[in-house]
């Protein structure tokens, strides 16, 4: 590959990226306009690991940095995220694998974290607030 097949790629990853990126704002919209908010916590009652991100994402917009931390932890982790996606072809495969690996380590970590101290009422275990749950409770009792 030469230099100029190269910047293709790039660049037609940056379109995938964006294109991505506007699908889940287009999505989320969707579901906080429909009241629903997180899809999985809607469906199971059990927060995801990334709940709280957008609402860190928006304070970091508003330069509220404590309110961003406070709600995710890892507010940044999406950056370079977005840097190893970004540049997949140009790291060593190993490295890639073992970058992305190591971002989904620090985010289960993290998540499993935030389960535990439960009282933030920003990650929450509450099957029984969930639709499956409901419907399920619904059909059998």
């Amino acid at each position: 590959m030469n230099h100029r097949d190269d910047k293709e790629i790039f660049l037609k990853k940056c379109v995938d990226a964006a294109i991505v990126v506007l699908a889940i704002v287009i999505l989320y919209v969707f579901f906080h306009i429909a009241g629903i908010g997180c899809l999985i916590k809607f469906l199971t009652g059990i927060s995801c690991p990334g709940c709280g991100m957008t609402r860190a994402w928006i304070s970091m917009l508003r330069f509220h940095f404590k309110k961003a931390f406070f709600y995710h932890p890892l507010v940044l982790l999406p950056i370079p995220g977005a840097l190893i996606f970004l540049l997949k072809y140009r790291l060593n495969t190993k490295v890639y694998k073992t970058l992305v690996y190591l971002m989904i380590v620090i985010f289960l970590t993290a998540y499993f974290i935030r389960m535990a101290q439960d009282g933030n009422g920003i990650v929450v275990f509450e099957p029984e607030n969930g639709l499956v749950y409901r419907i399920l409770h619904h059909i059998f009792n």
